[in-house]
């Protein structure tokens, strides 16, 4: 009894000093709310503008006045309290319950200080409740924007004051009137992107990006049948920057059966594309519908993930996954009405997930009409979902495209290799020939790096005489440029301040002059030191010499930790086995842990090599902590056979082997080989979905067996 009493004296004694430090803290930070300008009557369906002001009397403390837009089901800081509550609803209650919208920003890096001079943060209340009944309210809020600057900081959880607003109904025509602005608004289409090189004013486009995410607002916050039926016409077929507030409003309308309604129209319409956010939002509101909203995400533990993944995920899963397929239907048997623009990429949306109503014909379909596709979605369609579109149609799109002009010749000319490799060798010599670099976004012309040749001595003068001319060459010289051309590049060097570091060019002079190269890295890091750095990524399995990796093992002694780094990456890319020991001692000697993890991805996951059990052991008897053991036995189990090969093409690329991505056929033999004879290798699935990656399996296989490896059981299943 004795020792129950002081235990309860010493419990009495935390709460009282625990409470204390509360009481302390919100004493020293205050919240109010108020209306923005003082305003107090509002209409219903108008913004209602909130501000949050917060004080602090003494320093350390801080608040985030970022996440003001609320876009998901769980709000990060704030919660309101409206009395009475009746007639007031939480419009994202039931909206899918990790859903984020496009526009979402996350936290800015440093919470802003607070001091004595208020700071203000800026809340449209009807993100958190919808008031949709004339009446006269009392508001709240509960926040925990406010943070202390501690290392770790603490959450302080704070209370506001209440306000008193009311609401009326609007005058006659003002929702009508306020919904017709708000479509003129959204019927303008986004400016034109600039061309490259091209003086560009963006003051235009700030406008007209913020005047459409307002008229989004204003259909979001109308909540009008009318209302609904603009925001499924706009969601996906408006200016961009108005799409996360119409992929909320479409979740918050009272009239979700008129969104609905509106969004299953839409999929038959002659001139509507229908594209697969446009059908997964769809998809998402009719399951909220007929099974209610999914689940909130509750689990912390591993135990709490699997018994909430099998109660609470998959059941719910299990009962709504028949209307995906019910949608892509109606999709495909829409398709033979559609006509330009909105059939092509409804075309698409069918690759996706829906091939299987679509028929035998898609391909040819998609082939036909890739031309009036967006060109990011052919670019999509020529990289990571060329498995679904691949077929004899679609070579002369390839060979079009990769013998023009036209942005996408990088990944075209990738296809076209797959098809006639004869024209994609003649379209190769000529882009080297024209030094042609696609400009932009699309640009990824490894695929100009890959011919069989060590040189090319007949393009030295063009190369030359590109670099000359700024035209961004110095991978190709790298490349291809015989050692004819290193007296013009070596005058170019002298005269340059940077030298032969900082680009390409310093994998040229390792191939053809190896010790030069090295005595003027010296030469360059001892007059600028933190400088000169060689970074070959992602060419460097094809620009490494004997010269570059000796390099680049002595890099990774450097006291600069940026030239460390990328000595890792380029062995772990480009390398050859000679490279595993050296880099292992220099693991071993290091004298801190910041590139623990450099070193052991350089280590395990390494083209050209497969580490052994003794680099294994030997690594993690050097590991200097118990993540980095961790790490080293999670990766160490993970290669374990059988070994995952994962054949999904993306652009430059060809498999994953375990971790390692291998680029082209003869790289993966070269993987494939270095394995101990009988190691068991699975491929995926025996039942591939298509006659593309029906070949590329059939390959794979041939090339696992022919270097004495055997395929996993469920490969012959």
């Amino acid at each position: 009894m004795k020792t129950d009493r002081h235990g309860a004296k010493r419990l009495l004694l935390f709460i009282c000093v625990y409470l204390w430090l509360i009481s302390t803290a919100c004493a020293q930070v205050s919240f109010t709310i108020a209306t923005k300008d003082g305003k107090s009557r509002f209409r219903v369906g108008e913004a209602i503008e909130v501000e949050f002001r917060f004080q602090a009397t003494e320093p350390g403390y801080g608040v985030w006045t970022t996440s003001l837009v609320r876009l998901v089901r769980r709000p990060e800081f704030d919660h309101f309290t409206v009395e009475p509550s009746a007639g007031v609803a939480d419009p994202l209650i039931d909206s899918f319950a990790q859903m984020s919208g496009g526009g979402f920003v996350g936290r800015v890096p440093e919470a802003a200080p607070l001091s004595r001079t208020p700071t203000v943060v800026g809340v449209p209340m009807n993100e958190w409740l919808s008031i949709r009944h004339p009446g006269h309210y009392r508001v709240s809020a509960e926040t925990t924007r406010v943070v202390t600057t501690d290392n770790p900081p603490t959450t302080v959880t704070l209370s506001s004051n209440t306000i008193e607003i009311d609401l009326v109904e609007p005058a006659p025509g003002w929702k009508e009137n306020s919904l017709r602005q708000a479509v003129r608004t959204l019927e303008r289409p986004d400016p034109p992107e600039p061309r490259i090189g091209e003086e560009f004013d963006p003051r235009p486009r700030e406008v007209h990006d913020a005047d459409a995410a307002a008229a989004a607002r204003m259909l979001r916050f109308l909540e009008t049948r009318e209302a609904a039926r603009a925001l499924a016409r706009f969601y996906e077929h408006g200016p961009v920057m108005a799409q996360s507030e119409l992929r909320a409003g479409l979740f918050a309308s009272p009239y979700r059966s008129d969104v609905i309604a509106a969004m299953e129209e839409a999929i038959s319409a002659r001139d509507v594309p229908v594209n697969y956010s446009y059908l997964g939002v769809l998809i998402q509101l009719v399951n909220l519908t007929r099974y209610g909203p999914t689940p909130d995400y509750t689990p912390k533990s591993p135990d709490e993930i699997r018994k909430w993944m099998d109660e609470v995920e998959k059941p719910y899963r299990d009962k709504s996954q028949s209307t995906e397929p019910e949608y892509f239907k109606r999709l495909a048997d829409a398709i033979g009405t559609k006509e330009g623009q909105a059939r092509a990429i409804s075309l698409e949306t069918l690759t996706n997930r829906g091939s299987q109503f679509a028929g035998p014909d898609l391909q040819k379909a998609i082939a036909e009409n890739f031309a009036a596709l967006p060109q990011v979605s052919q670019q999509s369609l020529l990289t990571n979902g060329w498995a679904s579109i691949s077929s004899p149609a679609m070579e002369p799109v390839v060979r079009s495209l990769a013998g023009g002009n036209s942005p996408l010749r990088d990944s075209a000319l990738v296809r076209l290799w797959e098809f006639d490799p004869g024209a994609a060798r003649a379209v190769t010599l000529d882009r080297i020939r024209k030094a042609d670099i696609v400009p932009g976004p699309y640009n990824d012309y490894r695929i100009l790096l890959t011919l069989t040749e060590a040189t090319l001595p007949e393009m030295d003068d063009a190369l030359i005489m590109a670099w000359e001319q700024d035209k961004g060459v110095d991978t190709l010289i790298a490349r291809y440029a015989s050692e004819r051309a290193s007296g013009a590049l070596r005058a170019w060097a002298d005269r340059f301040p940077g030298g032969i570091c900082n680009s390409a060019l310093a994998a040229y002079f390792f191939r053809v002059d190896p010790t030069w190269a090295a005595s003027e890295v010296v030469r360059l890091r001892t007059a600028s030191p933190e400088s000169c750095f060689i970074n070959l990524s992602p060419n460097a399995d094809l620009l490494m010499s004997p010269g570059l990796e000796r390099q680049a093992i002595e890099d990774l002694e450097n006291s600069d930790l940026m030239i460390r780094r990328l000595a890792l990456t380029m062995l772990q890319n480009g390398g050859s086995a000679a490279a595993e020991m050296p880099l292992l001692d220099a693991f071993v000697r290091r004298q801190d842990e910041r590139l623990d993890d450099g070193f052991l991805e350089a280590l395990l996951n390494a083209a050209g090599w497969v580490a052994s059990k003794d680099t294994a052991d030997r690594a993690r008897a050097a590991c200097m902590t118990d993540s980095c053991r961790k790490r080293l036995d999670s990766a160490r189990q993970s290669q374990q056979p059988p070994i995952k090969v994962a054949l999904d093409p993306v652009l430059s690329g060809y498999a994953m082997v375990g971790a390692v991505i291998v680029r082209g056929r003869k790289q993966f033999e070269s993987k494939i080989a270095q394995f101990p004879k009988g190691t068991v290798f699975d491929l995926g699935t025996t039942s591939p979905d298509n006659a593309y990656r029906k070949a590329r399996l059939d390959e794979a296989r041939k090339i696992v067996e022919g270097a004495g490896m055997k395929l996993s059981a469920d490969e012959h299943r």
